[in-house]
């Protein structure tokens, strides 16, 4: 079954460059990535009473991060899970979610 995995800007990182500038939820954890790709659409979250985040992305789907040149990098497949090749070389090794 897909996970709800929900997208949204990083404000900090407007004031600090060395800090990622998307977050992701999913599964109860926070990610904050430098790049997304995804294999999947998209729909929209509004969420007009939050002061914080007044809207983001939601996917459905399978998240796989990975780092790549020293980063955090998210790609989401589709249900069931299908490879992505990322757009950058040199990717490493995949840090396990949570169950």
């Amino acid at each position: 079954m897909a996970d709800r995995i929900v997208f949204h800007f990083n404000k900090a990182s407007l004031g600090d460059s060395s800090i990622p500038p998307w977050t992701l939820k999913t599964r109860g954890q926070t990610h904050y990535v430098w790049h997304l790709e995804s294999a999947v659409g998209f729909s929209t979250k509004e969420t007009p009473d939050n002061p914080h985040t007044r809207g983001s992305i939601q996917f459905r789907g399978h998240l796989d991060l990975r780092e790549v040149s020293g980063k955090l990098h998210a790609y989401i497949t589709g249900d069931p899970p299908c490879p992505l090749t990322p757009s950058s070389t040199s990717s490493s090794a995949t840090p396990s979610l949570p169950a």
